[in-house]
């Protein structure tokens, strides 16, 4: 069975690797690049998290 809490944590630690990389990042692709990833790993994770409330009730 899938663990919603343990995806939603594994999307916004990705969120925050890509973020930290951007950060850190000389190149501008690569700064955009991740900028974008840490997006949509943010989005996806708040997907979920939409998802997992109404799942629930």
């Amino acid at each position: 069975m899938l663990d919603l809490n343990r995806e939603i944590e594994l999307l916004e630690r990705c969120a925050s690797e890509c973020a930290l990389i951007s950060d850190l990042a000389t190149d501008q692709h690569a700064q955009q690049e991740k900028r974008k990833l840490a997006i949509e790993y943010r989005q996806l994770a708040e997907d979920l998290k939409s998802y997992r409330s109404t799942w629930a009730v």
